[in-house]
């Protein structure tokens, strides 16, 4: 399995759409079957989440990574997910490690996810039926 590497500075977590939000990040809402798809990193100094996207367009940018200026000003970026440029120091950095063919974003979420189910189909099942209505829902 990848290590994840930002863990001198970060750990992280697997989540889904419904456990992240902006005001709490990572506070469980009622109980719901969480698709553990998502990543987010935890700076361990200020203790402070951020949301690493995933599947993004930046792994054919060439030349350095910057941070959107948006989010850099505000924390907030009007493009949201759609966004080209790096939300947070973590995502920088892994957008970075992921152009340079160092680190696999898709592929960490998918080998940890792997772990939290692994020998349990009925959560598999559970899994494939969130990715279709993500599928269906997102694009």
């Amino acid at each position: 399995m990848s290590s994840f590497p930002l863990n001198s500075k970060y750990s992280y977590h697997l989540y889904c759409a419904s456990c992240f939000k902006e005001s709490a990040p990572l506070k469980v809402p009622p109980p719901h079957r969480c698709c553990h798809d998502l990543l987010a990193v935890q700076d361990k100094a200020s203790k402070k989440w951020f949301e690493v996207r995933s599947g993004h367009r930046h792994k054919s940018f060439s030349g350095e990574y910057r941070m959107c200026r948006d989010w850099k000003q505000t924390e907030c970026c009007p493009r949201g997910h759609l966004c080209d440029f790096a939300h947070g120091t973590p995502e920088m950095l892994l957008f970075t490690l992921e152009k340079d063919k160092k680190f696999d974003i898709a592929k960490f979420i998918s080998e940890v996810c792997s772990q939290y189910i692994d020998g349990n189909t009925r959560l598999k099942q559970v899994i494939v039926i969130c990715d279709i209505i993500m599928l269906i829902y997102c694009d």
